[in-house]
């Protein structure tokens, strides 16, 4: 189950934002969006739009690991997006992988570089 739910492309970047503290969804959009910037040799030219970061927040409101606080008479942009306690259980499980991550990160990086093709001997 975790794993479908996880299926999304930007979920895991939006709950680990979201693990900050209450934000408004286009705050969550553009700390994404910064972070993609910074690393933007290995992410491409990809972005989180407007459309996408909503159907996203949707799909983790749906499964129980978003709350969305809308302003009784106001846009939806004004909202507020927390975790739910399932959504800090999620990345506190998640620990060990992101853990994985780093302790490989150097390796990982040479084969998304290598796959770009920003690495000689492709």
């Amino acid at each position: 189950m975790t794993l479908a739910v996880l299926r999304l492309r930007w979920g895991f970047a939006v709950l680990c934002q979201l693990s900050h503290g209450p934000q408004h969804p286009t705050g969550v959009a553009a700390a994404v969006n910064a972070g993609i910037a910074r690393n933007r040799d290995l992410t491409g030219r990809r972005s989180l739009s407007e459309k996408v970061l909503w159907d996203t927040l949707h799909r983790l409101v749906d499964v129980g690991l978003v709350i969305h606080q809308p302003r009784p008479g106001q846009f939806a942009s004004t909202a507020r997006c927390s975790l739910t306690p399932a959504g800090h259980a999620l990345l506190a499980a998640l620990v060990p992988v992101g853990d994985w991550a780093t302790d490989h990160e150097g390796r990982l990086v040479v084969i998304v570089r290598r796959r770009r093709g920003l690495l000689e001997g492709q």
